[in-house]
């Protein structure tokens, strides 16, 4: 397997939040929650 420095230092670095106009509230509110309770 080929590894690429540039992409495992993204891939440790980055965050990608699921976000929509059209998403709901209670799932807003679930991911806010889970965000909340992570410690690096």
């Amino acid at each position: 397997m080929l590894s690429d420095p540039i992409t495992e230092k993204i891939h440790n670095e980055i965050l990608s939040l699921p976000i929509s106009p059209v998403m709901e509230t209670e799932n807003v509110a679930n991911i806010i929650k889970i965000i909340n309770k992570y410690q690096q």
